[in-house]
């Protein structure tokens, strides 16, 4: 019998999240004790915008510090807050299945993209987000916001200073919200909007020498769930995509193979690049579908430097 520390930020949404980890172990474990330690990230204290600051690794820096010093022997993230690349000293694998991956439109009335009036006031923090709803609906004023999902929700249920905001369906669904506000709730396609990398998925960071922790959490893995972890994050790495890159990747399994949708932009959303790739392999789909980007000019539009012919 051994006890096993579990790090996690101190948000709502990352506490809910956690516990369905905690509780999936205890089932295959019984005889495990598992304790939970809560941080505050760097990105939590952050109130300016994400991108300035440093982007997605404050979100993970005070976790993976624990790990190291030995005092914790597990971090759980939301996987679409992991940067490009990680720490050698690190591993990821995704504990249990992934939830919807879909964005979804929040608003007092309960409608969606289309029926938004004219002008509509939309709050979201993701460029990603923006740029795609702009496409949708280039009348709207796409307004940014940070905080939790509780803040978010109150700037348009509670305020009503927005008409609307965009948030994952997981996170509202993990947390219990979307039940909440079920009438309010209109999720986008992946054809409308296609998510962050990860997103929907619980990445679960280790240290690569821990073993003895590495076959605790194999018992809840979920391969397809993992499958589609790497393939996304294929695509990140190979653009070295961070918080202030507008990325979008979403690998789902079809037909017995993998089909991996992305799409990158510019940040004004002028220009974008599509790729649509199915192979047998997640992870080669994904290869093959940054390749793709690569050679219509992404890391031109991702670097930030609209001339041509930068690659």
């Amino acid at each position: 019998m051994r006890t096993l520390r579990v790090a996690t930020r101190r948000s709502p949404l990352a506490q809910a999240q956690t516990g369905l980890v905690v509780r999936a172990l205890q089932a295959v474990h019984p005889e495990l004790t598992v304790e939970v330690v809560t941080f505050e990230t760097t990105g939590d204290r952050q109130q300016g915008e994400l991108a300035q600051a440093g982007g997605k690794g404050l979100f993970t820096l005070e976790l993976e510090e624990a790990l190291r010093a030995g005092e914790v022997h597990v971090a759980v993230h939301s996987a679409k807050d992991l940067p490009a690349r990680i720490d050698p000293a690190f591993v990821i694998t995704a504990g249990l299945m992934r939830a919807d991956a879909c964005d979804t439109l929040v608003t007092r009335d309960g409608v969606g993209w289309r029926d938004l009036p004219a002008g509509a006031t939309v709050g979201t923090g993701s460029l990603r987000r923006k740029v795609q709803l702009e496409t949708l609906r280039p009348d709207v004023t796409v307004v940014p916001i940070r905080g939790n999902v509780q803040t978010r929700l109150g700037r348009v249920m509670d305020r009503g200073d927005m008409d609307a905001v965009v948030l994952a369906q997981a996170g509202l669904a993990r947390s219990g919200l979307a039940e909440t506000y079920a009438g309010h709730l209109v999720p986008f396609t992946p054809a409308e909007m296609l998510p962050a990398a990860g997103q929907g998925i619980l990445a679960i960071e280790t240290l690569v020498d821990d073993k003895e922790t590495g076959r605790l959490l194999a018992a809840i893995a979920d391969a397809p769930t993992l499958r589609a972890l790497q393939a996304e994050r294929v695509v990140v790495s190979a653009l070295d995509a961070d918080c202030r890159s507008c990325l979008a990747v979403y690998a789902s399994p079809v037909d017995g193979g993998w089909l991996v949708r992305a799409m990158a932009a510019d940040s004004a959303g002028f220009e974008r690049v599509y790729s649509e790739i199915q192979t047998p392999d997640a992870v080669e789909a994904g290869t093959m579908a940054a390749e793709e980007l690569r050679a219509q000019g992404a890391l031109r539009l991702l670097s930030g430097d609209g001339s041509p012919g930068v690659a």
